[in-house]
């Protein structure tokens, strides 16, 4: 789940920008966001940094390799298909995604969950399953 934030977090930043180039200000609702989820952003990217770096606190075999994996993200997202519509959308799952955990529903990671389906940190640093 710490993969799925922090790619989540790094994909709606990507995608701000380029609503913004459209003309859909997503800049408050993005800061809503972060600002209501700070602890758990702030939570997912120290697991990641603790994944990458060995027991003494030495980044070893993956010197650097969360500042690459947020490269790899952000152009991941960079680009695309960018329209009035689509970034309604996306601007509406930000105002969704701000709203904290209440009861039983976790909507940070409901909406991740559902947005980032294979983290890409999967894909690039994790050994693949044997069958």
């Amino acid at each position: 789940m710490a993969a799925r934030l922090h790619e989540f977090e790094i994909m709606m930043q990507s995608i701000m920008l380029r609503c913004s180039k459209v003309g859909i200000a997503m800049q408050d609702h993005f800061g809503q966001l972060e600002a209501a989820q700070r602890a758990r952003f702030d939570e997912a990217t120290g697991l990641l940094k603790h994944y990458f770096t060995d027991k003494l606190g030495v980044q070893v075999a993956h010197k650097g390799s969360l500042d690459l994996l947020s490269t790899i993200i952000a152009n991941k997202y960079g680009g695309g298909n960018t329209n009035l519509v689509g970034c309604r959308q996306f601007d509406f799952v930000l105002t969704k995604a701000s709203i904290k955990a209440a009861g039983k529903v976790d909507m940070l990671s409901v909406i991740a969950t559902g947005l980032v389906a294979r983290p890409t940190l999967e894909q690039r640093f994790c050994p693949a399953e044997k069958p």
